[in-house]
């Protein structure tokens, strides 16, 4: 796959992304990787620093497109108030 399928592909799954926090992610690979602008203009534009954009650069290179996505995290769960009715 050429590079410009790839730029393609990625689009398309850009748009069909419903999750806010990783199109907005994705938004910065596709500008930063495919159209290749600097990423702290990239961030600014988007009103985010500079190490948030290094940090999700730095993932997708090491983990692909799952990269761009919020991993579980460990901890303790909410608690949940009951409800007496």
């Amino acid at each position: 796959m050429t590079i410009t399928n790839n730029r393609t592909a990625f689009e398309r799954v850009c748009r069909t992304e419903k999750d806010a926090k990783t199109k907005e992610r994705m938004l910065l690979v596709l500008n930063v990787v495919y159209y290749g602008k600097i990423a702290a203009h990239v961030a600014r534009e988007i009103h985010k620093s500079n190490g948030w954009a290094s940090q999700w650069l730095k993932r997708y290179r090491e983990e692909g497109l799952e990269g761009l996505q919020d991993k579980i995290r460990g901890g303790r769960h909410p608690k949940v108030s009951r409800q007496v009715g």
